[in-house]
């Protein structure tokens, strides 16, 4: 493994130490959110679709995202959840 620090929004990091969530339970998160989003980028480029100038995979809504993640990743979600 190798070391990328991220920046959180300040609520929400406050969320995650009020929950005491374990650090590495975020890691994983961010490591499946990573490999879902890579794997989602690859298949963009594959088909030849790009973004235009200044935008993002998220420009319109995150929402397809995140249902996928969930989706893929249930069972941890649940776990969370239930913190």
């Amino acid at each position: 493994m190798s070391t990328l620090t991220i920046e959180l929004p300040e609520t929400l990091s406050q969320v995650v130490r009020t929950r005491n969530v374990p650090v590495e339970e975020v890691q994983a998160v961010a490591v499946i959110a990573v490999e879902n989003w890579l794997r989602m980028r690859s298949d963009r480029v594959a088909k030849g679709i790009g973004y235009g100038e200044g935008q993002s995979r998220f420009s319109a809504s995150a929402v397809p995202f995140i249902e996928k993640l969930i989706q893929e990743n249930r069972e941890l979600f649940e776990r969370m959840a239930r913190l």
